[in-house]
């Protein structure tokens, strides 16, 4: 029995790659699905060596702030994944491979829920300092920063910096790229344009009411 569901994994694997049953745009959904759920049997796997630090060093504490960060980035990593994908496989794929789309949508609840378990199960003992606090509450966020010391808020207050200019920059080559690309095949893409343009004035607004509060 084994022997056989080998066989016909292994088939289907050849059937969904090596042939033209799929086209290269399912192949690559395909694809990401598997490295997403690959990302997350990863992220299981060092969540086992995770546990409490019975002999109270800093250099254990500091491997278990590192394991944890690097399987909230996997999770995290796997469902945006899921969702980029989502979007574009329902437009193009609905009506002829409707379930590997809804392979997509359970990856990305998957990797939601787990994130959420991982939270909880293991964020006290990677940072004991800190409290757990419920991700339903409206007022989260604040109570995340409020936890911070001031050295942490320096960094996060940097690398926050870094990331606005850094997705306004993509924001600016993207509706460069859609100009370009109307220009050229005739098919225009002014909602999109118009979209990005309106999250661009959004993130720029944003960006420039922060300065202004810091200065009062």
């Amino acid at each position: 029995m084994f022997s056989l569901r080998s066989h016909r994994s292994a088939y289907l694997f050849y059937l969904y790659f090596f042939t033209n049953e799929y086209n290269a745009g399912i192949r690559t959904i395909l694809a990401i699905n598997i490295i997403g759920l690959a990302m997350l049997v990863i992220s299981l796997i060092k969540s086992w060596s995770v546990t409490e630090n019975k002999e109270e060093s800093d250099s254990k504490q500091k491997e278990f702030e590192k394991a944890y960060s690097s399987i909230v980035l996997l999770q995290n990593v796997a469902a945006v994944m899921a969702f980029v994908v989502i979007p574009i496989g329902f437009v193009l794929y609905r009506e002829v491979y409707p379930m590997i789309i809804l392979s997509s949508f359970l990856l990305m609840l998957l990797a939601g829920a787990y994130g959420l378990n991982t939270y909880k199960r293991l964020s006290k003992t990677a940072f004991p300092e800190k409290e757990v606090l419920n991700v339903t509450k409206t007022s989260y966020n604040n109570e995340i920063v409020e936890q911070l010391d001031g050295t942490e808020k320096s960094i996060l207050v940097k690398r926050m910096y870094k990331a606005i200019h850094g997705l306004a920059f993509g924001l600016v080559l993207i509706e460069f790229t859609l100009m370009f690309y109307s220009v050229i095949t005739a098919n225009y893409q002014i909602i999109s344009m118009i979209l990005i343009g309106l999250l661009l004035v959004v993130i720029t607004f944003v960006y420039s009411y922060m300065f202004t509060l810091s200065s009062n």
